[in-house]
């Protein structure tokens, strides 16, 4: 008869604020009021939380539907739509999940609404449903990235979208695999499916080509193919006889000509839409960077690379690797971050929505600006030829071909910090600009122009601080370029007042060439240096991972400021921690640039923590762990968690998953509860032990140096009347729980606490790493270093077994509640059952990819749980020496770090790296060994499509044309398409 077990499914997830794995952004609902919302998207597990940072609270939780099996991925990329109406997920899988965003009065109702004491957290959240799934990469997504759209159509199934309003429809993602898809959000499928680069794809970016670009390229091809035709028209009247058959074909073809010159014209005359009428996704530009240390940027229809951007920076490390991207609003800058302490700038070309015309000549000239005078005519021309605004088309003077981006300089990062650039962020504001003369604009003499301002906020993702830069507008840098050319010339004239006396005029034309070469270069230096001005740092007290920014309205200062339009100079920053939590920071640039300006050391202010131009407002840190969870252990009602991190320790209720104890105490590694849960048992690293009264949050007695190393394990005695401590110092203590009597009356209130007291010591010849307790209370069971268990007799602590057969240190021990078996994990990737009579090895299991880190029986089964750092939760039939079922799959990228279970075993809790909590129910329904081994088969069989599908295409030769959909083999695929070959 096939045996029946039952099956467990994931339940929640908690204890986690903020992943370190993956980016957090700010969140205003559509259909809400101008001013900034208090509203931040963060990763926790699978989930993504939307939480309202001034209550600190979480109000809606995006995730994935539960389904059996090992579907358990991590959320590592979120990204919010322009019209903020939809969210897409990137997940660790490959897969991304579009929800639909709550409005502005779903939120207020949340808020209104008070969260009863006794419900979960988790099941008051609002929860929906993703609107769309999309699969088609192939590995985990690493950038995310939506494009406007201009269609007026809505999601399937998605709510509220405002009449008139543009919806945005295309999404970009790129993963681990090198690829770029871009998706057809309306339709639910993939429109391109682009090979990007030869390794992990770090960023993209969508840039959205102008009408007007659209339509002026356009024009100027159709004008410039029938100047074309004329030419050879007039070629062929010259060559050919002077007949009349012959002059009429000439003029034909002349009068056709025309024909098209004037229909190209009245299609590409004002409100015309026919560039536009074009396939989703038209005039879709595409800037991708990755691991390969290239800049590639994209059309998303022709699926051709226009350019790539090769580093060529003269002195840089060799940075191998681009981290981040950023582009400014205006689509005219496109900055770079490496793997060193430089950013590259580059100047992007016929991009910009607002363009205005040089000069008469069609684009793709490149020459404007070519023969304009010295001085401030020549700063002008080239200004505007850097910036993109005024350039439709940029020819590359080597090659002959069109380009969208050109070199312009590096911008230097301050010394101190990090090198590798991970995050790149651009907030910009418009400002009312200088007076600019007629002969540059074709305006009114004295008009102003609105110019735009912004900061470019830079991270690198294992630093205490973020940098700020200030973007200059067109009018400050056409004056600190004027300055810069005073300085150089007042320095040139005393050059050459010193060298008026040289003897030798060789050497002085010699060094005044090498005078001239160094100008040229500190000028083409000084162009970045001109626009992008470093003003400060943000320090925090914990490392930034992640970051978004955003420009704010401030209307006072706003009135204030004359040079303002709407807004000031001020700026929010959201900041992901290491330490999971997430703060808000509000930057006032002005004051940044008036310190500036008066030149005051940043030595002076960084140490500061009353700065006024940095002014935290919130911080969020409450319901998680800032430290690595070091142990679980579960109440002997099962009604209680316990997890034990660096900073402290937590006590959560296992039916709602609330957090009712917090505590601060130095570095804990172990602990348990004492049996009627009033107190909790704990090891330090320093080598104390402590017992602590849960319900007053006091220490009732502290154990000062009770071992000279750090307490790694601590195991209570089954008849739960003391318990034993092993520790780094080479030895075991035994205690005993007594009842405290005092005759004192000072110490009256004292009396009747539970207490400990040591009863005895074992030397051990290694450094030990865990005990356990059979559960009889026949053997003490020791776990070493030296990759040896050691089997004591409790009651006389005389040594019965010694168990060789590890390779590699054992880091775990389990007992089975018959105390027949003994299950040991080690870092040598195996697991190992031992027989407790004899001390054989019965069963030696390949458990999994890395090193195992804790075991665990449940009560009254010989079913096993096993956790490892591969990141996987396998449950085992001993019995059977079987794997049953994987609960959590290795792709959960994220190594467990402990492992608990009730005491009836319904409830499963795990601990990983990234501080999340897990729980997973046993239900009702039924499982068969048989057919997991059959799904764990198609499971490895579509990793091997996977990785065919791979070979084929980087093994495609430029000869051969391959076809790559955007969607990825599976076995349901596979067997559709051999039922139609049949």
């Amino acid at each position: 008869m096939v045996k029946a077990y039952l099956r467990y499914v994931h339940e929640e997830a908690f204890g986690l604020l903020a992943s370190p794995h993956a980016n957090v952004a700010f969140f205003s609902p559509a259909g809400s009021p101008g001013r900034p919302s208090a509203y931040v998207l963060t990763c926790a597990g699978a989930s993504v939380t939307l939480w309202n940072s001034v209550r600190q609270c979480p109000l809606v939780s995006f995730s994935p539907p539960s389904s059996h099996g090992s579907s358990y991925h991590h959320a590592v990329r979120l990204a919010l739509s322009e019209s903020r109406s939809h969210l897409a997920v990137g997940y660790s899988d490959g897969s991304v999940r579009v929800w639909a965003t709550p409005t502005a009065a779903d939120l207020s109702q949340l808020a209104a609404s008070a969260l009863p004491s006794s419900v979960s957290s988790g099941t008051h959240l609002l929860s929906p449903p993703p609107a769309l799934t999309l699969q088609g990469h192939r590995s985990a997504i690493t950038a995310l990235c939506w494009s406007a759209g201009e269609d007026q159509t809505s999601f399937p199934e998605s709510p509220r979208a405002a009449p008139g309003a543009a919806v945005d429809h295309l999404l970009i993602s790129g993963s681990a695999d090198g690829d770029v898809i871009v998706w057809d959000c309306v339709a639910g499928a993939g429109l391109h499916r682009l090979h990007a680069h030869a390794g992990q794809v770090t960023q993209v970016l969508a840039l959205k080509r102008p009408r007007a670009a659209l339509a002026s390229e356009t024009s100027w091809q159709c004008r410039r193919d029938t100047a074309e035709d004329m030419r050879r028209a007039e070629e062929a009247q010259a060559a050919a006889p002077q007949t009349v058959r012959g002059k009429r074909k000439v003029e034909d073809g002349r009068g056709s000509a025309s024909a098209r010159v004037a229909a190209s014209r009245a299609l590409d005359g004002p409100g015309s839409t026919r560039a536009s009428r074009t396939l989703p996704g038209a005039g879709l530009l595409l800037v991708s960077a990755g691991k390969d240390g290239l800049v590639k940027i994209w059309d998303a229809d022709l699926e051709l690379c226009l350019q790539s951007l090769v580093d060529t920076v003269p002195g840089a490390s060799k940075a191998k690797e681009v981290w981040s991207l950023a582009v400014n609003p205006q689509q005219t800058r496109l900055v770079v971050g490496c793997s060193d302490q430089l950013l590259r700038v580059y100047a992007l070309y016929g991009l910009s929505a607002s363009r205005r015309s040089v000069s008469g000549r069609g684009p793709g000239t490149g020459n404007e600006g070519e023969n304009a005078p010295e001085g401030e005519g020549a700063d002008d021309a080239l200004a505007a030829n850097e910036g993109g605004e005024d350039a439709e088309l940029h020819i590359d003077p080597h090659t002959g071909l069109r380009c969208f981006a050109r070199f312009l300089g590096v911008l230097p990062r301050p010394a101190g910090g990090q090198k590798k650039t991970t995050c790149l962020k651009f907030a910009c504001w418009s400002v009312r600009g200088g007076r600019r003369g007629r002969e540059k604009t074709g305006q009114e003499d004295g008009e102003e122009e609105d110019e735009e301002e912004g900061v470019l906020i830079v991270g690198s993702g294992n630093s205490r601080s973020v940098e700020v830069f200030k973007v200059c507008g067109e009018s400050e840098r056409r004056k600190r370029m004027k300055r810069r050319r005073k300085r150089n010339e007042e320095k040139k004239k005393k050059r050459e007042e010193k060298s008026r006396d040289a003897r030798n005029t060789h050497l002085r034309f010699d060094e005044e060439e090498g005078e001239k070469e160094e100008e040229r270069e500190d000028d083409i230096a000084a162009r970045v240096t001109d626009e992008f001005v470093f003003l400060s740092r943000l320090h925090t007290a914990s490392v930034v991972k992640t970051f978004h920014v955003r420009a704010v309205c401030t209307s006072q200062k706003a009135a204030a400021d004359k040079s303002t339009k709407g807004q000031a100079p001020e700026v929010q920053v959201v900041l992901g921690l290491a330490d999971n939590a997430f703060e808000m920071w509000r930057v006032d640039v002005q004051q940044l640039s008036n310190r500036l300006s008066q030149k005051t050391p940043e030595s002076e202010t960084q140490g500061d923590k009353d700065d006024a131009c940095f002014k935290q407002l919130c911080r969020v840190a409450s319901g998680g762990h800032r430290g690595t969870v070091r142990q679980l252990a579960v109440s002997h009602d099962s009604a209680y968690l316990l997890s034990i991190a660096d900073e402290g320790f937590k006590v959560w209720t296992t039916h709602t998953r609330q957090c009712v104890k917090s505590v601060s105490i130095d570095l804990p590694l172990c602990g348990f509860f004492v049996a009627g849960n009033d107190y909790v048992v704990l090891g330090t690293k320093a080598g104390d032990l402590l017992l602590f009264d849960v319900g007053a949050c006091a220490v009732r007695q502290r154990l000062e140096h009770a071992h000279g190393g750090a307490v790694n394990a601590l195991a209570e005695h089954p008849k739960h009347t003391g318990f034993a401590s092993i520790s780094a110092d080479k030895s075991v203590k035994l205690f005993v729980f007594h009842l405290s009597d005092s005759g004192s009356p000072q110490k009256k209130e004292d009396s009747g606490n539970v207490q400990f007291r040591q009863v005895g010591s074992l030397p051990l010849p290694d450094q030990g790493l865990d005990v356990r307790y059979s559960m009889d209370g026949k053997f003490l069971i020791c776990a070493l270093l030296d990759m040896t268990v050691l089997v004591f007799y409790s009651d006389t602590c005389k040594l019965f077994l010694s168990l060789y057969g590890h390779q590699l240190p054992v880091l775990t021990l389990a007992v089975s509640s018959d105390s027949t078996r003994l299950a040991t994990g080690s870092a040598d990737k195996t697991v190992k059952i031992w027989g407790l009579d004899f001390g054989n090895i019965q069963q030696s299991l390949l458990a999994h990819d890395d090193a195992v880190t804790q075991v665990l029986f449940l009560f009254g089964t010989h079913y096993l749980l096993s956790a490892s750092s591969d990141a996987s939760l396998k449950l085992w039939d001993v019995d059977r020496q079987s794997c049953l079922v994987a609960i959590l799959p290795s792709a959960s990228n994220s190594p467990l770090r402990c492992l608990a279970a009730s005491q009836d075993g319904d409830r499963v809790f795990v601990a990983d790296a990234s501080r999340l909590l897990q729980c997973w129910r046993r239900t009702s329904e039924q499982l068969f060994a048989e057919e997991e081994e059959e799904r764990r088969w198609e499971e490895s069989a579509e990793r091997e499509a996977l990785r065919e599908d791979g070979v084929l295409v980087s093994t495609a030769t430029s000869a051969a044309v391959v076809m790559d959909r955007t969607s990825k083999r599976t076995m349901e695929t596979v067997r559709t398409t051999e039922r139609l070959m049949e």
